[in-house]
């Protein structure tokens, strides 16, 4: 392979028409590195494997659900969102003497990147919370010590922007979160997450107990 057979900075193999079997083993062999001469590193950004769904055709092109092949027609283009699984420890936890509460601040600009539209940032996205050996049939470990629910399965879905409006006058401000949360909560301020009200970067758990949790996200915007 050359340099020109990365248009599009990908690489797609096609297999036969005649490849038709349900389950097989494929192997990928790297003889050479098609880059600066004298480098030794391969670095691959992404592979996927799929097979290919068609959804529409039009006067240049069939269009496929998950194909490279619609890299150069825009107009019928899907977008495809990954969905992203996260583990906290219950040690990442900080601790609110004053309140009785955990908290855990979750940096979420490295999961979900914001959006542009004009001077302003926005970010959507949905969150689902799982907490660790939970019992959903018979209700044991769903309150907390004080008798609260502290957990709901059920996603969350944000939509948060850094636009401040003050006395009518709106400007972009990243110490601001303008964000408004939708989903069924059963305590929003004891095992919930919330927005940082002074941080656009940033989304906050918390709960009367510091649970090992895993976290899937989903960008939307």
């Amino acid at each position: 392979m050359t340099p020109s057979n990365y248009v599009y900075n990908y690489y797609e193999k096609v297999l036969s028409a005649g490849h038709t079997k349900l389950y097989s083993y494929i192997g990928f062999v790297f003889s050479a590195l098609v880059s600066i001469a004298g480098e030794t590193t391969l670095d691959i950004a992404e592979l996927q494997i799929y097979g290919k769904e068609v959804i529409g055709t039009n006067i240049l092109n069939t269009i496929y659900a998950t194909s490279n092949d619609v890299i150069s027609i825009t107009q019928n283009q899907p977008t495809y969102f990954k969905k992203l699984n996260i583990i906290i420890s219950n040690t990442r936890f900080s601790y609110d003497a004053i309140n009785a509460l955990y908290y855990y601040d979750l940096y979420i600009q490295q999961y979900i990147p914001y959006s542009t539209y004009g001077a302003y940032k926005y970010r959507n996205f949905r969150i689902s919370t799982f907490v660790e050996n939970t019992d959903w049939l018979n209700g044991r470990n769903l309150k907390d010590t004080f008798g609260n629910y502290y957990n709901n399965p059920e996603p969350l879905t944000f939509y948060c922007n850094n636009a401040e409006n003050i006395s009518g006058i709106v400007n972009p401000n990243d110490s601001y979160h303008n964000c408004i949360i939708l989903g069924k909560s059963l305590n929003t301020n004891i095992g919930n997450w919330s927005a940082v009200n002074n941080n656009f970067n940033y989304i906050r758990y918390l709960s009367r107990i510091g649970w090992d949790m895993q976290i899937i996200l989903e960008q939307l915007n």
